[in-house]
């Protein structure tokens, strides 16, 4: 197994980090397993359900998760292929510390902002449309 390159490392939201490969990784010959970097498994938490997303960069049978570990994960082709073909991943996963944090629902501040602007667009478009003061 080998221990995933060094990535940078996203803030999706306030209880997400996001990972991910710098370059594309190769199917060898038709499994790969990636252990986390320790820099973005340190900002995680590895007990938690985390995702995987990948995409591959050439044809294929499709690629698969085939399992998921507190320190990896690993990636099979489907339905037994054996390609070694390129391909990205990104990891979504909780942030260390903040696991149930939620962002603030801000939806009624957000309706009173559009009805603001729909007014204001409208008394726009009000004078817009009148007629110029005769001379």
């Amino acid at each position: 197994m080998r221990t995933a390159p060094p990535s940078k490392i996203h803030r999706l939201s306030q209880n997400a980090a996001a990972g991910g490969a710098k370059a594309p990784r190769r199917l060898e010959p038709a499994a790969r397993r990636f252990r986390f970097d320790p820099a973005f498994a340190s900002t995680i938490n590895t007990g938690e359900p985390y995702h995987v997303f990948l995409t591959p960069n050439g044809d294929s049978k499709g690629l698969y998760v085939a399992g998921k570990t507190a320190t990896g994960f690993e990636v099979r082709e489907r339905g037994g292929g054996t390609s070694n073909i390129a391909f990205d991943y990104r990891i979504v996963a909780k942030r260390r510390g903040y696991e149930s944090v939620r962002l603030e629902d801000i939806t009624e501040q957000t309706n009173k902002m559009r009805q603001r602007h729909a007014e204001m667009q409208a008394r726009r478009a009000g004078r817009k449309l009148s007629a110029p003061a005769p001379r």
